[in-house]
């Protein structure tokens, strides 16, 4: 039986910051609050949750609020989605690759209907996927490891490992006690990534193909 390795979204595999972002703006106005400056927007997508995003920019907002706004967010995505590019003219073959030895599932604070819409959109195939943890499918979303406890129920594998771009991927491999890649294609550093204990830590997920072939990694 093939182990299950498993991928964030958003900058891991695919640049989702447009969508996002977009979205995120027209929610704001439709809601009545003010646009915020796309930099600040995209700066500020860094692996957090939605609703975290949303407070950050008004924090007088009741939880209702930021609820609706939310909501109005994850509406207009498919708007937006013509934006999403993979992260790399790679990620297809990479996948491929790595789908010789072990299955691969993603796992993401998205919902499903995003992943699939952003992976659709940058070229991805969803074939390639034995498993698609949306935030929707679990009861807390990462940090929390939730979403790979979920991956691991739905596809009757261990998950092997967890790879991402964001601090908030390696502390859920971290809780559910998996091996865990950094990829440095998001918003934090090699530091940050040291930081956090990540297992290893490459510039981006080109590199795996080698490393499995050379056998230096899942020892």
């Amino acid at each position: 039986m093939k182990e299950l390795i498993c991928f964030d979204v958003d900058n891991t595999l695919l640049h989702s910051d447009g969508p996002h972002a977009y979205a995120f703006n027209e929610a704001f106005v439709r809601s009545g609050l003010k646009r915020v400056s796309l930099i600040k927007l995209k700066k500020s997508l860094d692996g957090r949750k939605a609703e975290a995003i949303i407070k950050k920019f008004f924090p007088h907002l009741k939880k209702e609020e930021v609820a609706d706004v939310e909501k109005i967010h994850h509406s207009l995505i498919k708007k937006y989605s013509y934006l999403a590019r993979p992260i790399s003219k790679n990620v297809v073959r990479v996948l491929k690759k790595v789908k010789e030895s072990y299955d691969i599932g993603v796992v993401s604070n998205s919902s499903s209907e995003t992943i699939k819409e952003l992976l659709t959109k940058a070229g991805i195939p969803l074939k390639l996927f034995k498993v698609m943890i949306g935030r929707e499918m679990v009861r807390h979303e990462k940090p929390a490891p939730d979403e790979l406890v979920k991956a691991a129920k739905l596809s009757h594998e261990k998950v092997k490992v967890m790879i991402g771009d964001s601090i908030f991927d390696i502390q859920a491999g971290k809780a559910a006690k998996v091996l865990t890649i950094a990829v440095l294609t998001g918003k934090y550093s090699s530091k940050d990534m040291k930081k956090e204990k990540a297992d290893y830590i490459l510039k981006n997920i080109d590199v795996l193909p080698a490393i499995l072939e050379k056998g230096k990694l899942f020892k």
